[in-house]
């Protein structure tokens, strides 16, 4: 009998195909991961381009630190929002019509929600009165001579703009929310109230109410995303470096590491490991429905038997895809360091993949007490599985992309699976004839075959416990001794003994005749 472990492809085939499969589902949640890095590294990026594109600008300083703000705020708010799921982002317009809106609040149908005007001006007096100016003072400063309303209705109506009697005082930002610098909100809303106590006309009262109303340091959309409140002098230091071209995001704290908190990468984690449940759960039904659809019934049966299995792996692919995506998130991110910001899906996809692997032998292996040796057998399967499949898959990637990983890792799996059961096969040979156990995979038992026991005529026998009979007797009488022939002619009728498989890798002696 020969308990050599045959070569079987379609065994070999099943197990490399396993291990593809969860390579797969643990590369694309891993991706899903990588793609909100990406995107996150983008809008660090924009930032940067946002202050760099004032390089060689001529204006001053006092002047351009206001275009800064800006840039800079939009760019911050589309930031936050986006690490935090929002459906909003802010759009700067840079437009120079009169009372123009400098950025705009838009929803996830490109519909505008908000309007807002910044103000940077020296001092908090000069933001508040500069957001609060109404349609009758801007005319009043281009036109210095004598007033005459119907003229200034005509000028405004050729730039778009409809003023009469009843709007004449009101800002001409009205409608919108009004920014100004961090440190000049409690004094632009103090000079405000003051402008409002002393005001005799109540439609201009009015209007300066309604600023002040609307008077803020920052964006924020009705889903309570905040962009951060930048100060004068912010502005101001970010405005020189971006006239040289020198602005780094990271010098103002703009880096991943910064910005991607752990609930935010385990939220995303949350969400990919819910994909992968249910990729892993429609897959699991999938031949059952497509049975169902040829065969034009539903058997009930079917799905009611393979609803544990299913479940059972649903949950599996949950917890891969979770790890999957927040481990790669949290390496690209800086979250474990510098080093292991370059790692790809593709390593974390084969990782955590192996893992689970690795986990399954050891459970089943104390589920079915299994030798130590077995279950590190499988191990070191799994292990060469895997290095072959990320390993081909590497070399398609760059050529296919993710297909090319997918389908490399897939053929890579299956012949990774076949070539280690025919180094399996090498090592038991050589262990045959040099008597060596590579490292316990090959196991030795050494104890004489039954039949070359029952040839030299040794008795065998077996017990699980010996138990003494109690000692009685009535009279001691002598028996008669007798001996017994020993047939040395068995000697002569005895075979060879010599190593060879005796087992599931494991060698022995061979009795043979």
């Amino acid at each position: 009998m020969c308990y050599r472990e045959e070569s079987d492809f379609n065994n070999d085939f099943a197990e490399g195909f396993t291990l593809a499969s969860s390579t797969y589902v643990n590369v694309r949640q891993s991706m899903f991961g990588e793609q909100e890095v990406n995107k996150i590294v983008q809008s660090i990026a924009e930032i940067s381009d946002s202050i760099n594109k004032y390089n060689g600008d001529d204006r001053d300083v006092k002047i351009l630190k206001g275009y800064v703000m800006e840039s800079l705020v939009p760019m911050d708010f589309n930031l936050r929002a986006q690490l935090a799921g929002s459906r909003y982002r802010a759009i700067q317009l840079e437009s120079t019509k009169l009372a123009s809106v400098d950025v705009a609040i838009v929803n996830n149908f490109n519909e505008v929600v908000l309007k807002y005007s910044f103000k940077d001006m020296k001092n908090p007096k000069a933001s508040a009165r500069a957001q609060a100016t109404s349609y009758y003072e801007h005319y009043r400063k281009k036109h210095t001579g004598e007033f005459d309303k119907e003229k200034m209705f005509s000028f405004f109506r050729k730039q778009g703009v409809e003023v009469n009697e009843q709007n004449m005082y009101d800002s001409i930002y009205s409608g919108q929310k009004r920014l100004v610098p961090k440190k000049h909100l409690p004094g632009a809303r103090a000079c405000l109230k003051r402008l409002i106590n002393k005001e005799k006309n109540p439609l201009r009262a009015k209007a300066l109410q309604e600023t002040l109303d609307n008077l803020t340091d920052h964006l924020e959309t009705p889903d309570g995303i905040k962009s951060e409140a930048f100060t004068e002098a912010k502005t101001r230091q970010l405005a020189k470096k971006g006239k040289i071209g020198a602005f780094e995001p990271s010098t103002i704290g703009y880096t991943t590491e910064n910005f991607v908190s752990w609930r935010s990468i385990l939220n995303k984690g949350w969400k990919a490991g819910q994909n992968a449940a249910m990729m892993s759960f429609l897959l699991e039904y999938a031949p059952l429905i497509v049975n169902a659809i040829v065969r034009g019934n539903i058997d009930l049966d079917d799905f009611i038997q393979h609803s544990p299995k299913a479940g059972t792996q649903s949950c599996v692919s949950f917890a891969s895809g979770f790890l999957s995506c927040t481990l790669l998130e949290a390496c690209q991110v800086g979250k474990f360091g510098e080093a292991l910001k370059s790692i790809t899906t593709e390593q974390v996809g084969t990782v955590v993949a192996l893992t689970f692997s690795i986990v399954k032998d050891v459970v089943i292996g104390i589920k079915e007490n299994r030798d130590p040796s077995d279950v590190m057998y499988d191990i070191l399967k799994d292990i060469f599985i895997a290095g072959c499949a990320y390993k081909l898959g590497t070399v398609l990637s760059p050529g296919l992309g993710p297909l090319g990983f997918i389908i490399g890792s897939t053929i890579g799996s299956i012949l990774g699976s076949f070539f280690y059961t025919q180094a399996t096969q090498f090592c038991l040979s050589f262990a045959e004839t040099h008597d060596v156990t590579f490292f316990g995979l090959v196991k030795q038992d050494y104890q004489l075959p039954e039949r070359l026991l029952i040839k030299l005529g040794l008795d065998r026998y077996d017990f699980d416990r010996y138990k003494f009979d109690s000692f009685e007797f009535d009279s001691f009488e002598f028996d008669k001794f007798k001996f017994d022939r020993y047939d040395f002619d068995k000697f002569f009728e005895i075979g060879f003994v010599r190593r060879g498989v005796i087992g599931v890798r494991k060698i022995g002696y061979i009795y043979e005749e």
